[in-house]
């Protein structure tokens, strides 16, 4: 029996040690809002937020395949998904068109599939009820890839944080015929607006942003097969 329990006892060390096997990946967050509004206004102005991702690790090899980021957003800007249309991922894989206004963001990154580039596109469409924010991601090279997720999108009333963005890569982006998916870079901008009764909406919007003003973002980043990395830093101001 005790040679069992010591056999146990390694295959679960053995276990715990390769579900961590992957390089240690860090995660650079450089965030930005626009305009700089230097005077408290009665009314919020539409802004755009640019979230820029880098990812590396201390030894230069490739990153582990990322499987979910979450984003925490403090107080001092409004989102108003319910003033915008909606588009979920299913009518997307239904081949049904965004409606018009749908659309709030855009970006583009880079990935790699062993030796080889990928360049991606993304586009980010306004969910359901405004309660999430659906992903498209697009490449062409060395792998055809189209493929949309939605991404929940929770508020709170109270405590540190007033959103928070989980983002769930799907599996099909984490391996791609069976090779490990790295990721170099994200860059994503959102700041779409509409007229809503007579009045220029924006999807983001701010009531003040002097220049040089830091606004808390906490970030935490889930890898295939490595550890997970949390950073807290800040959105700029310009």
């Amino acid at each position: 029996m005790r040679r069992i329990a010591l056999c146990t006892t390694t295959a679960l060390l053995l276990i715990s040690a390769s579900a961590f096997a992957g390089p240690p990946t860090s995660v650079t967050v450089d965030s930005h809002v626009t305009p700089v509004i230097r005077k408290f206004q009665a009314k919020t102005t539409p802004s755009t937020l640019a979230i820029n991702l880098k990812f590396a690790t201390a030894t230069g090899e490739p990153t582990a395949a990322l499987t979910k980021a979450v984003l925490n957003f403090t107080y001092g800007a409004k989102i108003n998904g319910s003033l915008f249309p909606s588009c979920s991922a299913d009518m997307i894989r239904n081949h049904k068109a965004c409606p018009k206004g749908s659309l709030i963001g855009t970006g583009t990154g880079l990935g790699a599939l062993a030796d080889a580039q990928e360049p991606i596109t993304l586009q980010l469409y306004n969910g359901p009820r405004g309660k999430s924010i659906t992903f498209r991601i697009k490449g062409e090279r060395p792998a055809i890839i189209d493929v949309p997720f939605d991404a929940p999108l929770q508020t709170f009333n109270s405590g540190l944080y007033n959103y928070r963005l989980t983002v769930p890569v799907p599996e099909i982006l984490q391996r791609i015929a069976g090779v490990e998916v790295s990721l170099d870079h994200l860059n994503v901008k959102v700041g779409a607006t509409r007229k809503v009764h007579g009045r220029k909406r924006g999807y983001i919007e701010t009531l003040i942003c002097p220049p040089g003003a830091l606004v808390v973002i906490g970030s935490q980043f889930s890898f295939l097969e490595a550890p997970d990395f949390s950073t807290d830093g800040y959105i700029h101001c310009g």
